[in-house]
C-alpha cells in the first residue's frame, strides 16, 4: 500500500512577542509524542526538525521556516507546523502559498493579528502577520526580510473565533470585507451553517486546498493556561475538535499550524501537560481525517469525493 506522507516542522520562533517560553514549545510538544505517535504503517513521517532563532540574524528564522514549508509542500506532503508565536506565519504561509497559489487560509484565533506598526498598541509582530501577508505594510521596515512579499488576497482569508480586536483591526476587516465570526456567532447559527457561509464565499467551486492557522488562545481562557493572551468566551476543546472536523468534511486541508503554546506560563503542577496533549491529539485528528480522504482516493473502486467519509473521524494512536 502506498504510504501517505506528513512533513512535521517545529518552530521555536518566539520573537514576535515579549514573553519567554515559546521557544521551548517544540521540545515540550515532542515530549508528549506529537511526532512519534504519528508513525503508522499507512503514514511516512518526514521530520524536518525545529527552526530556532539565531542571535546574529533573528529574522532569518522566518525565511528558514518558509523554505521548509515550501519543501514539504513541493513533495506533496501534508505539512504540520507546531510551536512558535503567530508571527511565524509570515514564513509558514509564505512558503505554503508560494508552492500552492490556490491555498486558502482559515485564521482561527481570539485575535485578528491584522494590525500594522501604525495601529498596533503593543508593537509586537505576532499581532501583525496577517497584515503583512496581505501587504498592508512594508515588512522590511520591521526587520530585514527582503525575500518576503505579500502572498494573500482578501478573498483567501477568513477569521474564526475572533473576539478581541483592536480598533484599527476592526476598520481593516470592515474595509477589506473579510469574513469574521466570533465563537458566539458560530454557536448561534451552528458550525455547519457558519462554515457554509464562509467556504462558499472563499471557495465556491470546492476545489481549493485549505491551511488551518490555529492559535491556542482560540480556546476559552479557562481551558488554556499555557498561552500569553488568553481570552474568555472561546471554543471549548471538544468544540474545536468538532469544528475542525466539520471543516474537513467540507474541504480538503493540506496543512495546519498550532501556535502560541507557552509552557513557561503553566509550569506549576505541570498545567502545560493537558494543553500539550490536546495539541498533539488535534494534530492526530486532522491528520487522521486527511489520511482517510487519501485512502479513499487510492481505492480504484471508489469514486473520488472531495469530502471525507461521513462516519466518525478516527484518531491515530
Amino acid at each position: 500500500m502506498k504510504k501517505w506522507h506528513v512533513g512535521m516542522i517545529g518552530s521555536g520562533i518566539g520573537i514576535g512577542q515579549k514573553l519567554e517560553g515559546i521557544e521551548y514549545a517544540p521540545y515540550y510538544l515532542r515530549s508528549r509524542h506529537l511526532v512519534d505517535h504519528l508513525c503508522d504503517h499507512k503514514i511516512a513521517v518526514n521530520d524536518y526538525g525545529d527552526v530556532n532563532v539565531h542571535v546574529k540574524d533573528i529574522f532569518e528564522s522566518y525565511e528558514r521556516l518558509s523554505n521548509l514549508c515550501r519543501r514539504s509542500s513541493l513533495r506533496n506532503q501534508f505539512t504540520a507546523i507546531f510551536g512558535g508565536d503567530h508571527s511565524h506565519s509570515i514564513g509558514s504561509i509564505f512558503g505554503l502559498k508560494k508552492q500552492n497559489p490556490q491555498l486558502k487560509v482559515l485564521w482561527i484565533d481570539a485575535h485578528g493579528d491584522i494590525n500594522t506598526p501604525k495601529t498596533s498598541p503593543s508593537g509586537n509582530l505576532h499581532g501583525m502577520p496577517l497584515a503583512a501577508l496581505l501587504g498592508l505594510f512594508d515588512l522590511n521596515r520591521v526587520g530585514h526580510m527582503d525575500w518576503f512579499h505579500p502572498v494573500l488576497q482578501p478573498s483567501d482569508v477568513a477569521l474564526l473565533g475572533v473576539r478581541d480586536l483592536d480598533s484599527g483591526e476592526k476598520e481593516v476587516i470592515e474595509n477589506l470585507k473579510l469574513p469574521c465570526f466570533d465563537v458566539e456567532e458560530i454557536r448561534d447559527i451552528g458550525m455547519a451553517s457558519a462554515l457554509d457561509i464562509i467556504l462558499d464565499r472563499m471557495d465556491p467551486q470546492g476545489t481549493s486546498p485549505f491551511h488551518l492557522s490555529i492559535d491556542v488562545d482560540c480556546l476559552d481562557g479557562s481551558e488554556v493556561k499555557a498561552t500569553g493572551l488568553p481570552v474568555p468566551k472561546g471554543f471549548f476543546r471538544n468544540e474545536l475538535e468538532q469544528f475542525v472536523t466539520q471543516i474537513q468534511k467540507k474541504r480538503k486541508v493540506t496543512s495546519i499550524e498550532v501556535v502560541e503554546f507557552n509552557p513557561n506560563l503553566a509550569m506549576e503542577d505541570q498545567q502545560w501537560v493537558p494543553i500539550a496533549d490536546f495539541i498533539a491529539d488535534l494534530f492526530r485528528l486532522v491528520i487522521a481525517n486527511e489520511l482517510r480522504r487519501f485512502l479513499n482516493t487510492q481505492d480504484p473502486t471508489k469514486v473520488y469525493n472531495k469530502n471525507i467519509p461521513s462516519q466518525q473521524a478516527a484518531v491515530l494512536v
